[in-house]
């Protein structure tokens, strides 16, 4: 969630920063983490060729992936800064913001067509489909197919995408660990929260 209050749909997987930010709630079957935590997130599915309520299965995957980009997008924090003046050591608190989503993942496996190029097909129209909804932070950095292999996209080109097949598993962790590792995140004000907590 963000600090206005606006929530995600459930995520099979979140990498947050919780070293500088903890879970706003941390619960035995779920947490929730402040917006600005949140690094990469992932979706996982096992139908990818289902529906969920009449939507493709890999459709509604991307759409709870934007959702999450989209809370994320702009993100405040703060940080202390060491100023000397006169000789004088100061400790000054700076707010600033900075704007990015995060990283969006899917792993998929069962039935996933038996071509890869129909695969790919399937999940680039899940992509468009979700953009002409008005999800304009739809993206996916990379889909890990257990049965064709891991797919990249080049960021902003939907079109533009790499097949590797080549230890796809290893690629991928390699791959999230590169994009979250290159995510900044900072402390944030959590006071900013307080009365937007879900109640449980």
């Amino acid at each position: 969630m963000n600090a206005a209050g606006q929530q995600s749909d459930y995520i099979d997987i979140i990498i947050a920063d919780t070293f500088h930010i903890p879970p706003l709630c941390s619960e035995p079957n779920y947490k929730v983490f402040a917006a600005e935590s949140v690094c990469a997130v992932m979706e996982v599915t096992t139908s990818p060729k289902s529906n969920v309520n009449g939507i493709p299965k890999l459709e509604s995957d991307v759409d709870k992936l934007a959702r999450v980009r989209q809370l994320a997008r702009e993100r405040d924090y703060m940080d202390i800064q060491r100023v000397q003046t006169n000789g004088k050591l100061e400790f000054l608190l700076v707010n600033f913001r900075l704007t990015g989503s995060p990283r969006s993942f899917l792993i998929t496996s069962g039935d996933e067509w038996r071509r890869k190029a129909t695969y790919e097909n399937n999940l680039i129209s899940a992509i468009e489909r979700s953009w002409e909804k008005g999800n304009s932070t739809s993206w996916v950095n990379a889909a890990l197919s257990m049965t064709h292999g891991l797919l990249r996209f080049t960021p902003f080109k939907v079109k533009e995408t790499e097949w590797i097949h080549l230890d796809p598993l290893l690629t991928f962790l390699l791959l999230v660990n590169d994009s979250i590792a290159s995510f900044p995140t900072f402390k944030i004000p959590i006071r900013r929260y307080a009365k937007k907590l879900p109640k449980v």
